[in-house]
């Protein structure tokens, strides 16, 4: 939410989806420097959708399902 009171463009991605893109790659490798390169190749290869904050009470409910 700070980000995006800010004028910082967000997304938001499912951490699985993720982890399936950067398993197609052919280095392998675990560190920063290369997630954050993985991460951007992500963007530049699907469109992302600027995140859109949810109501108040929608965000209640589903703090308290939780």
């Amino acid at each position: 939410m700070f980000l995006k009171q800010h004028g910082v463009f967000v997304s938001v991605v499912n951490a699985y989806l993720m982890k399936k893109y950067t398993m197609i790659a052919i280095r392998k490798g675990k560190t920063n420097p290369l997630d954050k390169v993985k991460i951007a190749n992500y963007g530049i290869d699907y469109k992302l959708v600027d995140f859109e904050p949810t109501l108040d009470a929608y965000q209640e409910l589903k703090n308290l399902n939780r």
